[in-house]
């Protein structure tokens, strides 16, 4: 993944790593970076499944899995058929320190982001695939602390913003004021709570009576986040993008 460092080495990933299908070589490095995964979704699956199947052509082997459920890490495939052995399943957060990983990616949820990112970033490189958990203001200034104060960096993806390095040149270039950012979904698709979930249910059941998009809210990014954390990590990341203010200075 493209990184671009700022002095306190939080970096905002503006770029995914493309995989050459015509690659078939293994990696020229003499040791493999060791990935650990948080989450076994869909995403985390994915990650797993590719690791496994052709990171070596990367240079990568995969550390760790974790998942909140093991029994959704060990029904899958790759367990049954033993490509990922039981001993790569890891249960509680105290052993993914002990597993040798140079880059931890979280793709579970804002709280497990939360809760162990500092101590990882202790260890390894982190990439938080939620971004939605530095709504936190605390946790957002624990991460950049010890990013300055370690030896690793925290990864943030771009996920799927159009203009993120433009967002990003302004700010370097202190010329962004501020930052506002308007996001249209299906409403069947929101994973949403409190305010959000009551005006989205309002209208659907007011059903054919709207022929025009409704705003579902309107106000400081960091109070959305906790209400929509599935639904607005783009946004998020986007105010991360534009630094000069971060979360807190950006509205939805």
């Amino acid at each position: 993944t493209n990184k671009h460092r700022n002095n306190n080495h939080f970096t905002r990933s503006t770029k995914h790593t493309t995989m050459d299908s015509q690659q078939k070589k293994e990696a020229p490095s003499t040791r493999r970076r060791r990935v650990g995964i948080l989450g076994f979704g869909k995403l985390g699956q994915y990650l797993a499944e590719y690791i496994v199947g052709r990171g070596g052509e990367h240079g990568l082997e995969l550390a760790f899995v974790w998942n909140r459920t093991r029994e959704a890490v060990e029904a899958h495939e790759l367990v049954q058929s033993g490509a990922v052995g039981a001993a790569l399943i890891e249960d509680t957060g105290e052993g993914f320190m002990g597993r040798g990983a140079d880059l931890v990616v979280e793709v579970a949820h804002p709280t497990v982001a939360q809760q162990h990112t500092v101590a990882l970033l202790q260890h390894a490189d982190v990439m938080v695939g939620s971004p939605t958990a530095f709504a936190d203001a605390p946790f957002e200034e624990a991460v950049r602390r010890q990013c300055r104060n370690g030896a690793h960096a925290c990864y943030v993806p771009a996920g799927a913003l159009w203009g993120g390095v433009d967002i990003q040149k302004m700010a370097d270039g202190d010329t962004l004021g501020a930052l506002t950012i308007t996001m249209r979904k299906e409403p069947s698709s929101l994973k949403v709570h409190g305010q959000v979930r009551a005006r989205c249910d309002e209208y659907l059941e007011a059903g054919a009576e709207h022929t025009g998009p409704v705003a579902l809210y309107d106000g400081p990014l960091r109070a959305l986040c906790p209400l929509a954390p599935n639904n607005v990590n783009t946004v998020a990341w986007a105010a991360l993008a534009g630094a000069t203010g971060g979360v807190a200075g950006a509205r939805a």
